[in-house]
């Protein structure tokens, strides 16, 4: 499985560091730090989060494309494995775009000081655990319906979102957060984590062995 992770990495490497993407970024960081301060440095550093979230549906393109799937039956690699190793790239990808959250928003502070260090710790997890619950979701619609699996991923969270907030008032969620204890709050939050994961991942594996991966 290391061999199909470091395939991703390489792909990834290529796609992230075109100079021209990284004139950008700088240009967007140092713009939004300067004018802005911290909090206009947080907004464009999520932004460009999402933008390396969103990569992920690149590599399922170039599967695609260069039938990467069709090689991998000829080596009998097992189909749990491709897809355990997509994952592992998934949750690699959300952990760097939260060290660049947390390191824009450290240096941020040079020129202001909304956050404390404790409270940018907190940010950053949480910016974590959102990228992560939201790259998993979408894996299996991507895998379900590839280049257009992003775009109906996120309007299904747009969706679920906009229903939560139907049935729960954002105010008696945000009193019942405030008056749970941190170690039950961590709880809930791996058990949603593991149960995203379980239920993606076992979506993926149905999506793909129905496909042509093993017919």
């Amino acid at each position: 499985m290391n061999g199909l992770i470091l395939k991703d990495v390489y792909s990834l490497e290529k796609l992230w560091f075109k100079k021209s993407y990284i004139l950008a970024a700088l240009i967007l960081l140092v713009g939004s730090t300067i004018w802005l301060k911290e909090s206009g440095s947080i907004i464009s550093v999520i932004f460009l989060s999402m933008l390396l979230l969103n990569s992920l549906q690149t590599l399922f393109l170039d599967d695609s494309h260069s039938n990467w799937l069709l090689f991998l039956k000829t080596l009998n690699i097992p189909l749990s494995k491709v897809i355990l190793s997509r994952y592992t790239i998934a949750f690699i990808i959300s952990l760097i775009a939260t060290i660049i959250t947390f390191a824009t928003a450290l240096i941020s502070r040079l020129f202001s000081s909304v956050m404390t260090i404790t409270q940018l710790f907190e940010f950053s997890l949480i910016v974590l655990v959102i990228s992560v619950i939201y790259i998993f979701f979408l894996i299996p619609f991507i895998y379900l319906f590839n280049q257009n699996g992003l775009i109906i991923g996120f309007l299904t969270i747009i969706a679920l979102t906009f229903g939560i907030f139907k049935l729960f008032s954002i105010d008696a969620l945000t009193v019942s957060i405030v008056n749970t204890s941190g170690y039950i709050i961590f709880l809930i939050v791996l058990g949603i984590i593991i149960l995203d994961f379980s239920v993606s991942y076992a979506i993926s594996f149905l999506i793909m062995k129905k496909k042509s991966f093993n017919g």
